[in-house]
């Protein structure tokens, strides 16, 4: 099973991105594969494939990095890619608590650099026929 640790975006927050975004999707139809806001998320940790008994235990190293964490004041903010290939909306606010949450949440095998919290929501068809881009950032902010 593929196990990774995320923070869902509040429904207000997702549904103004999707009103945001939109005129983007309709004017870049075929050349994003755009994600589900349903599947939106801050993704926190990557455990890659376990093996069914894991969870438990990967549950109990989240609810201790967890633990200690007061709630989060963060909110979307500018957007980017990486490499061309995947379009993200990027977080600010009380980021450097949710960096200190994100390592805790870590084991030893989730080597992805985790630094710059962001929530994906398309990727290039573009790629594949040699498109290429790099790490853009905007500006705006919206409470997530």
């Amino acid at each position: 099973m593929r196990l990774f640790a995320s923070i869902r975006p509040s429904e207000e927050a997702r549904e103004h991105l999707v009103a945001a975004l939109r005129p983007i999707r309709d004017g870049n139809g075929p050349l994003l594969r755009w994600t589900d806001p349903d599947q939106w998320h801050l993704t926190l940790a990557f455990y890659g494939e376990r093996p069914d008994g894991s969870v438990d235990d990967l549950a109990a190293h989240i609810g201790v990095a967890a633990g200690g964490v007061r709630p989060l004041d963060v909110h979307l903010r500018g957007a980017g890619s990486f490499s061309g290939r995947t379009l993200w909306i990027g977080v600010g606010g009380d980021t450097a608590e949710l960096r200190h949450l994100m390592a805790g949440c870590t084991d030893e095998e989730d080597a992805r650099d985790r630094r710059r919290a962001h929530l994906t929501v398309a990727r290039s068809r573009a790629t594949e026929r040699g498109g290429r881009g790099g790490d853009r950032r905007s500006g705006g902010r919206r409470p997530a």
